[in-house]
């Protein structure tokens, strides 16, 4: 895809993705949920509101996940509405997307994962800008962007032809396509953690590709549009928080707080659009 931003990109309605239940990380650190893990002295979920509810590309936010008693005070003070997660991260995808269109109908979603305490303004801008009409946007970090950003931060990365890639955790998804998308999405979310199995979503070929290095970020758009029927874009982004989450104890340990962004000054969110349509 065009890796240049729209000039004019219209503002999203962006959903939080909070998780339920209580993983390990949340254990760890006594809390209920991940969203809600104190980083710097913040919780994860409140840096992820600041680069979004900073931003005038973002007209409308939510957030989804089990309530949290106090925890979620950081929610209630930006005034952003709480969704019940569902029983899968598929489910609570949908949730969040229907409640956003109830917001805004005509608008494309940002989904965003809550664990990404690096996010910030400049990054969401930049990646809402790669909407154009697509019907999914997916964003991908070359491990050299992602190293000089982060260093030896753990992550995956994929050797593709075009180079290794790790990927992000936002997606921009019109909420059109979500029908053909939850069963996708679902099963990505299950095999996340193995490259060869996402790989083999995509067919025997595309593994094969995979295996001798011919695989390339163009083959992998044009399996999906066939297997999918929808529009796919893939961008490399120069902003490595999209992929820096924190999802172990040991992203804690290794944590540098002083990289963290500062907390921002909120200007709220930005007026709905009169008569605003879908952007394609």
């Amino acid at each position: 895809m065009d890796t240049n931003s729209s000039a004019n990109p219209r503002p999203v309605s962006a959903v939080i993705l909070g998780g339920g239940g209580r993983d390990e990380l949340a254990r760890q650190a006594g809390v209920r949920h991940k969203a809600f893990v104190p980083v710097g002295g913040r919780p994860m979920v409140a840096y992820v509101l600041d680069a979004l509810l900073g931003s005038p590309l973002v007209a409308s936010c939510l957030f989804v996940g089990d309530e949290a008693g106090d925890e979620d005070a950081v929610l209630g003070e930006a005034g952003v509405r709480v969704v019940p997660s569902g029983g899968s991260f598929a489910e609570s995808i949908r949730r969040g997307v229907e409640a956003s269109v109830g917001l805004e109908p005509h608008r494309t979603v940002l989904l965003v994962t809550a664990d990404l305490p690096w996010l910030d303004r400049a990054a969401i801008e930049d990646f809402i800008g790669q909407a154009n009409g697509y019907d999914i946007v997916y964003p991908v970090v070359k491990e050299g962007v992602f190293r000089r950003q982060f260093g030896e931060q753990p992550r995956t990365f994929v050797r593709l032809a075009d180079g290794r890639f790790t990927g992000g955790n936002p997606v921009l998804v019109r909420p059109a396509a979500l029908p053909v998308l939850l069963p996708f999405i679902d099963r990505v979310h299950r095999d996340r953690k193995n490259p060869l199995a996402l790989v083999r979503l995509l067919g025997v070929r595309s593994v094969w590709r995979l295996l001798t290095r011919r695989l390339s970020i163009a083959d992998i758009v044009g399996r999906l549009e066939q297997e999918l029927g929808l529009s796919v874009g893939v961008y490399a982004s120069p902003f490595a928080s999209l992929a820096a989450d924190i999802d172990k104890p040991a992203h804690l340990d290794q944590l540098d707080v002083t990289t963290l962004p500062r907390a921002a000054t909120r200007p709220g969110l930005a007026a709905p659009e009169a008569g605003a349509d879908s952007g394609r």
